[in-house]
């Protein structure tokens, strides 16, 4: 781990942490320990069967993209970008691993796998979007004015950075040509050699990023409705986790409450890694509606636990299996 993701972990452990001593850890605890472990048991399965329902997603999309990758392969991969995702903030550390793979594995074009990762952020953004601002307009009657323009604040900024990716999604001809000057301005200023091969890499992928972006034309387009769905299906079952855990702790809390701080703490996960962004925002959300701050941090703390954390050593152990399945290729191949 280097210095940067270091003192990352470090801030958002700290604020976690102070997160519960502001809650009282004697009532933070006394709330895990008064949970229901069989429903808590049924948030961990779901989360596994979210981590099927994203790499189905992918496979899908790749797949539109004319490359079969096996979803065995999909799985892995997804499953350590995730948890490099998870610990490291920005979320571009775990999608550069996933990149990397499916190019020196699978020999798929860096372009077309950046064209399907874009793809599923705009989904997500799309139905993100979408679940706040229904979840803010339905639960706005409980909300005091204050909270109300914090909350509309925080959805306009997810609308803006939704439209701005769209714009982009929509127009990979843009695109390709900002990346066609950018080779054009590397193979100037770079010196002859490297320059060149840099210019030369960039273009190609620029032009596979184009094509794959062109996803949803002729008989491809059952694949894209096949992504659709795996995305729906995705929220429909992370809002639900999160309702099951306030299930498990006994509260009773609005459906809308908890689409919104779904939606939110995932948007702010982009800034607030680690978990933070969970604890954070589901706690914001739940004390707004007149949930005890105890009851809403064991909240987050609980989602961050059951997925978030989860995830990490779920990477590590399909890393050390992808290690093992690469080497094994490897010998295969030297064999013959």
């Amino acid at each position: 781990m280097d210095r940067r993701t270091a003192v990352t972990v470090a801030l958002a452990t700290i604020l976690v942490v102070g997160l519960i001593l502001i809650a009282d850890p004697g009532e933070v605890a006394d709330a895990i320990q008064g949970a229901d472990y069989t429903i808590l048991l049924a948030v961990v399965l779901l989360y596994v069967i979210n981590l099927l329902f994203k790499s189905g997603r992918w496979y899908m999309l790749l797949a539109a993209a004319d490359h079969k990758v096996s979803l065995k392969d999909c799985l892995t991969y997804f499953s350590v970008g995730q948890a490099f995702n998870n610990l490291i903030p920005g979320r571009v550390v775990g999608e550069a691993t996933r990149v990397y793979n499916l190019y020196e594995v699978n020999d798929v074009p860096v372009g077309t796998s950046l064209a399907t990762i874009v793809t599923e952020r705009v989904m997500d953004l799309v139905l993100l979007t979408v679940i706040a601002v229904s979840g803010l307009v339905l639960l706005a009657p409980l909300l005091v004015d204050e909270i109300m323009n914090e909350l509309i604040s925080g959805v306009i900024v997810a609308v803006v950075v939704n439209g701005i990716i769209i714009y982009f999604l929509a127009r990979p001809d843009v695109v390709e040509r900002i990346g066609q000057r950018a080779a054009n301005w590397i193979g100037r200023k770079v010196s002859a050699r490297w320059g060149q091969k840099l210019s030369t890499w960039l273009e190609k992928m620029c032009h596979s990023f184009r094509d794959a972006m062109r996803l949803s034309k002729g008989s491809q387009r059952w694949h894209m409705f096949g992504a659709i769905s795996f995305t729906v299906l995705i929220w429909v079952n992370e809002v639900g986790r999160l309702f099951l855990i306030m299930v498990a702790l006994g509260t009773d809390v609005s459906i809308f409450a908890v689409m919104i701080a779904t939606s939110l703490s995932t948007l702010s996960s982009v800034f607030l890694p680690a978990g933070s962004g969970n604890v954070v925002m589901t706690t914001a959300i739940f004390q707004s509606v007149g949930i005890p701050l105890s009851e809403a941090t064991t909240a987050g703390v609980l989602s961050a636990l059951t997925s978030i954390w989860l995830s990490i050593p779920i990477g590590v152990i399909a890393m050390l299996l992808t290690g093992l399945r690469v080497h094994k290729e490897s010998e295969i191949k030297e064999g013959a």
